[in-house]
């Protein structure tokens, strides 16, 4: 159905299946290298069934050659779920790639301005807080952390819906926590207190972790407790020897969770153990009593 046309370029509205898809991607010449991360993350928003139409058209020029929208056909195809009523504009002139994508993407951190946190940086970490929980969630391990980049904007939206009010509260602490006893940079160091919080949070409770949190920050005289063995780890870390070393969310939260399973389980430790290809251990839970 053409609904307009403008200089000879026609617009229209059609289904676009995977048969339709596979044909009009014979017509895509001399188009950028696609990205295969790109066409699964919108492989899974079709097949999760998160697909918002916005309007944002399959671009064909003068000559019938496909010229925007080859990640979207070959997630059609990957997904085989059709995409309906599609956008599609034809008679382009040859020069209008020059536009296309010319603008600034947005992301995910610049639609959590509702959760009140102040500045652009914290929802940073919310948003890196949100896929990797969205990650650890899908895989049902720690050992998600490291498909973080792997989730789309769609599940991000539908995780934070429903545990906004937590995430915000670990973000908030992770701020507090790495003004006090740094994490390493700001931006690794706030990221790695978020995840740590929330996790420890979800599994234990508040007063459990923000006992845990006070005596980390202030330390005691006992130089087995778990919270003091992490403060002085950290220290450590922070110094200027140590100050150019590679920090990661991995090793931050390894640390952590060694410490915190102590605590928990009311057990002294003298050092942390990190081994290069270890495992990151889950958080252990009590049983009722």
């Amino acid at each position: 159905m053409i609904i307009q046309e403008n200089n000879s370029i026609s617009y229209e509205t059609t289904d676009i299946t995977p048969e339709v898809a596979s044909a009009w991607l014979m017509k895509n010449i001399d188009n950028r290298k696609p990205s295969k991360a790109k066409v699964r993350k919108l492989a899974i928003d079709l097949k999760e069934q998160n697909w918002v139409a916005n309007a944002d058209a399959v671009r064909f020029n003068r000559n019938d050659v496909l010229i925007d929208g080859q990640h979207r056909l070959m997630a059609v195809v990957e997904s085989g779920v059709t995409i309906k009523n599609a956008l599609v504009a034809r008679g382009l002139s040859d020069k209008a790639y020059i536009t296309i994508d010319d603008g600034i993407p947005r992301q995910m951190h610049q639609f959590l301005a509702h959760a009140n946190l102040g500045t652009e940086r914290r929802q940073k970490v919310l948003a890196y807080l949100i896929a990797t929980m969205c990650s650890i969630e899908k895989e049902g391990s720690l050992a998600g952390i490291k498909h973080h980049r792997q989730i789309t904007k769609s599940q991000m939206n539908k995780w934070i819906k429903l545990h906004e009010t937590e995430a915000v509260d670990a973000v908030i602490k992770s701020y507090i926590a790495q003004d006090a006893i740094p994490f390493g940079n700001p931006s690794t160091g706030t990221t790695s207190w978020a995840v740590a919080i929330y996790l420890s949070t979800q599994t234990h409770g508040d007063a459990v972790v923000d006992d845990f949190l006070a005596g980390l920050i202030n330390g005691n005289e006992n130089p087995e407790d778990p919270r003091n063995v992490l403060r002085h780890w950290m220290i450590k870390q922070n110094s200027d020897h140590d100050k150019n070393k590679r920090r990661s969310l991995k090793k931050n939260l390894t640390a952590f969770n060694k410490c915190f399973n102590s605590y928990v389980l009311k057990q002294d430790m003298k050092r942390i153990r990190l081994s290069k290809n270890e495992a990151l251990p889950e958080l252990v839970v009590l049983e009722a009593s």
